[in-house]
């Protein structure tokens, strides 16, 4: 795929890389072999869930009665009160006319577009809302917990109903957006659908009741889970290598899972000289030290967390003005925007390709309205820039275009590398020897089933991580898998 380049021949290696993906027949025997290969869920542990969720949800239900009532809402019947939390129009109007509460400027995909009349109350939303009136922070997280708890309950209750007579769940896998027939979006990812697998939580917040450990092996097998990495930071970081000879990003990459932990020090320590709630700055503790305080210190843990969701941020463009309301201090207020810009310049300052990478995919946009991946699959995104074309301003719908576009070579490029490897391993002879048999295909995660036996499991997870690693050595990506094997995919993950 030939794309004329914006400034250098280095860019026409960016968009012809060597070939490690696969046709679309391949593609199709992929998901065939995932979907029939199915995978296998404790059901009665799901129903256990499920009823603990429901008691749960049952009393989150009653205490926001309670507080309707305290608040001097109009009057209305309980099942009225609680069609309230599941209704986007009433919900504003509870909060924003009745209470008085000023509009969310951000929620979970970034900035809110008030100008437009736009209005959020998702739970980036209500958090910064809770923040903002400490007076109804109950309120709201009460709201926020009955969502987490509903959104639970959904997987809990379904996915035992999806078991078939061999005792497997044999999925649909198919574009993430129900309006599109593609099998992937416009970055080509695959989705499990029916049920919707790609949507269960990694996160424990978003997780209480544990669904992962729900998902098990039929008797006589063990499963094995591995990974990639930090996938999109490593694509970026060879991006900008082979487009600026950047290497910046690398440290990213070389440093794996201490990545956010040692920037995290560098950044709140070195950097910006912040200081623990005992008094002592950051930087007064060694980075060994600090490495071990992380996993047991709430106040260390928190900016390691706010190291991880800078960096993620940064990547989608997120602003410094939107930090500062997400970003919490030690008494839980939000940090400001100049804190906020601050720590996010400090961020910048410590990986400088990142702004390269802004000023490259400003540049394109501009000039060709679309964005295409490494693999040659094109985002277009002519409607968002059209405005930018006549006026050259950089306006909302211009950075909404720079998030959408700067994103997609790492996601596309990441969805061709995830199934050129689904394709190594099902025709891999020793996974096929070992009795290995294809299961899950989520995040960036393979799931696969083998022979009760811990040697086979071991070897299993070593011939997984090869053939998800070799796709990515044929394009010179530093790409690592991590894996595990158990009996649930907590375990193994």
């Amino acid at each position: 795929m030939k794309i004329r380049s914006v400034t250098t021949s280095r860019y026409d290696d960016y968009f012809n890389p060597p070939e490690p993906f696969i046709t679309g027949s391949q593609a199709s025997r992929c998901i065939v072999e995932l979907e029939r290969n199915g995978f296998s869920v404790n059901v009665p542990l799901l129903n256990s869930k499920c009823e603990i969720a429901r008691k749960d949800e049952e009393t989150e239900l009653n205490n926001l009665r309670k507080e309707y009532v305290q608040h001097g809402f109009p009057s209305k019947s309980d099942e009225d009160i609680d069609a309230i939390w599941s209704s986007p129009k009433q919900l504003i109007e509870l909060c924003h006319e009745w209470l008085g509460l000023e509009h969310s400027p951000i929620y979970k995909k970034g900035q809110v577009a008030t100008w437009k009349g736009e209005v959020r109350l998702d739970g980036v939303a209500l958090d910064y809302l809770g923040n903002r009136y400490k007076e109804h922070r109950v309120f709201l997280r009460r709201i926020r917990n009955l969502r987490t708890t509903r959104g639970c309950i959904k997987y809990l209750s379904k996915l035992p109903t999806f078991v078939g007579n061999d005792g497997l769940i044999h999925p649909t896998y198919g574009p993430m957006g129900d309006d599109d027939e593609r099998s992937g979006t416009h970055t080509g990812r695959l989705g499990m659908k029916n049920p919707e697998g790609h949507q269960i939580p990694l996160d424990i917040e978003k997780d209480p009741y544990g669904i992962r450990e729900c998902f098990n092996t039929p008797v006589g097998f063990i499963k094995v889970v591995r990974d990639y990495q930090a996938m999109e930071v490593v694509i970026l970081a060879w991006l900008c290598e082979k487009l600026f000879g950047d290497r910046s990003l690398y440290s990213a990459v070389e440093l794996g899972g201490k990545f956010h932990t040692v920037n995290s020090y560098n950044v709140f320590g070195t950097k910006l000289g912040w200081k623990h709630p005992t008094g002592r700055p950051i930087s007064d503790w060694t980075l060994s030290e600090y490495e071990k305080l992380v996993k047991t210190d709430d106040y260390f843990s928190c900016r390691r967390k706010d190291a991880k969701t800078v960096w993620y941020g940064a990547q989608y463009r997120k602003s410094g003005r939107g930090f500062g309301y997400t970003l919490l201090n030690s008494d839980g207020e939000p940090i400001g925007e100049r804190v906020g810009q601050d720590v996010l310049d400090a961020f910048l300052e410590e990986a400088p390709a990142l702004n390269r990478w802004y000023n490259f995919t400003d540049e394109w946009l501009s000039q060709h309205l679309y964005m295409p991946g490494p693999s040659g699959r094109i985002r277009d995104l002519h409607d968002l820039l059209s405005n930018n074309r006549v006026t050259g301003k950089k306006d909302w719908q211009f950075r909404s275009a720079a998030r959408k576009g700067g994103n997609h070579p790492m996601q596309e490029l990441c969805a061709a590398i995830k199934m050129a490897a689904i394709w190594e391993l099902i025709n891999n002879r020793d996974f096929q020897h070992l009795g290995g048999i294809l299961e899950v295909e989520i995040h960036d995660e393979l799931h696969a089933r083998f022979p009760d036996d811990p040697i086979v499991a071991q070897e299993g997870n070593a011939v997984i991580g090869e053939c998800m690693e070799v796709v990515c050595k044929r394009l010179g990506l530093p790409a690592k898998t991590d894996g595990g094997t158990g009996y649930t995919w907590t375990e193994a993950k």
